[in-house]
């Protein structure tokens, strides 16, 4: 969250869908039993913290 511009409510979403998306259940979760590949795990991930930054 270093560097981070998000305030208030935002950055309180943005650091929970952080920590969400380096967990390593959702890692296994997403790859292993969702059957993505790392990259599109990668890819929705960067799309979740985006859209909670909003």
């Amino acid at each position: 969250m270093t560097g981070r511009r998000e305030r208030g409510r935002a950055r309180v979403r943005t650091a929970t869908a952080v920590s969400h998306a380096i967990s390593f259940v959702t890692w296994h979760s997403l790859v292993r039993e969702g059957s993505l590949t790392s990259d599109e795990a990668a890819d929705l991930m960067e799309a979740m913290v985006g859209a909670a930054a909003a």
